[in-house]
């Protein structure tokens, strides 16, 4: 005889086991913030150590190597890749709280802020238009996703000096922030990849990424059913970051381009 599972149990089995995994996954994100937020401290301890060692080289010999100098520059470098990294793995692991946390937002002083925690150099040009459209979504995810922009901008960029331009529109159906800039840009055949966790190409001084930002940002946008996408940029060189936010009847805007 078939022996056949009444469907209230068995959904009630699923359930469980949903339960079970939803509590594991909130440990598992718990114990990662703990590590990452932890791993910090001693790294950027380590990280004042070539500057130790060159006041001692000095101090002892008058001079120091270019070979050994530049040895020491690298270890300060891959010492802030690794807190760049740690910084916006932080950031991806937002609680999942926060992101349900949506309203009308005014991008204008979320964009001060975020120009602010990107310690973008006063060597860059950073161009507002007025009346910026307002975006549905969370005002501390929007800031995270505005400074992984905007230092994208500035450490992909080729040249000591540079600018950015924000503007924004309102079509039927999205509201668009764009985020120029006038960098060297990103290669056609890398348009999909660098979406990708922990890619990084080459480009500008220096391939200085962790390979998180953008990442996040696609998954941020992702969260208010949105996307984004790469476009031209309106300086003829560089890249345009394109955040299309779903537009909601709820959410008044100035304008329909």
């Amino acid at each position: 005889m078939l022996h056949t599972v009444p469907f209230t149990h068995q959904a009630a089995d699923l359930q469980s086991r949903i339960e079970a995994l939803s509590a594991e996954n909130e440990r598992l994100e718990t114990w990662a913030r703990m590590v990452l937020h932890d791993i910090r401290a001693p790294l950027r301890a380590m990280s004042e150590l070539p500057g130790w060692i060159t006041e001692d080289l000095i101090a002892h010999f008058g001079a120091i190597p270019g070979d050994i100098r530049r040895d020491l520059e690298g270890i300060t470098e891959k010492c802030r890749q690794i807190d760049q990294m740690a910084t916006d793995m932080l950031n991806q692991q937002q609680p999942a709280e926060v992101g349900k946390q949506r309203a009308g937002v005014d991008p204008a002083p979320l964009l001060t802020q975020s120009i602010t925690q990107a310690a973008v150099p006063d060597s860059f040009r950073i161009e507002i238009a007025p009346d910026l459209p307002r975006l549905h979504g969370n005002p501390q995810e929007l800031v995270i996703v505005m400074r992984n922009l905007l230092a994208n901008a500035v450490q992909h960029h080729d040249r000591p000096a540079g600018a950015i331009r924000v503007d924004g529109a309102v079509t039927s159906g999205h509201v668009i922030l764009r985020f120029h800039d006038d960098g060297p840009g990103i290669a056609e055949g890398h348009h999909t990849s660098v979406w990708e966790m922990f890619t990084s190409h080459p480009s500008g001084r220096a391939a200085r990424g962790s390979g998180i930002g953008l990442a996040f940002v696609q998954q941020s946008m992702r969260n208010v059913g949105g996307d984004a996408r790469i476009e031209p940029s309106a300086f003829g060189r560089g890249t345009c970051i394109a955040l299309m936010f779903p537009r909601r009847s709820d959410v008044a805007h100035p304008r329909v381009a």
